[in-house]
């Protein structure tokens, strides 16, 4: 996994309940070599050098055969897996640039849920078991690029 701080990018440190969040992602070789796909784990805390982070915020997981897996780890221990199937997400997700959007819709003490958008069409929402309003990093695999991530202002 690569990582990158929230506040380097965008120049704040988190985002808050109503706002939404935006990156380009790239898969940069396909096909893929194996059924796990790539990921983008949003994270609270800071990672350490060869250690899987125990919490995961939320885990955005494209995957061959057009399945699409959204969880959450909560100290070490995956959730109830979310899973979205389409014709086409390999296509969306996989073979080209797409663009993740994230809007917030409630935050609580130990919980969010926010709607998931891919090239701003809604796909899913998602409720997961952590403020997603805690999120510091974004670790995302080596065969991703990310860019543009931004904070679209209502």
């Amino acid at each position: 996994m690569s990582y990158v701080s929230m506040l380097r990018l965008l120049d704040r440190d988190n985002v808050n309940e109503g706002d939404s969040f935006q990156l380009t992602a790239a898969i940069q070789e396909y096909p893929l070599s194996g059924e796990g796909g790539v990921s983008i784990n949003f994270l609270a805390e800071r990672p350490k050098l060869g250690v899987p982070s125990p919490n995961i915020l939320f885990h955005f997981n494209p995957r061959p055969a057009n399945r699409l897996i959204l969880n959450s780890c909560v100290n070490g221990r995956w959730q109830q897996e979310h899973q979205v199937t389409g014709n086409d997400l390999d296509g969306m997700l996989l073979q080209t640039p797409f663009d993740l959007k994230i809007q917030i819709l409630t935050v609580g003490d130990t919980e969010s849920e926010f709607e998931v958008y891919i090239n701003d069409v809604f796909l899913t929402t998602f409720r997961s078991p952590f403020p997603i309003t805690n999120t510091m990093f974004i670790g995302f695999s080596p065969s991703i690029r990310i860019t543009m991530p931004r904070l679209l202002l209502k």
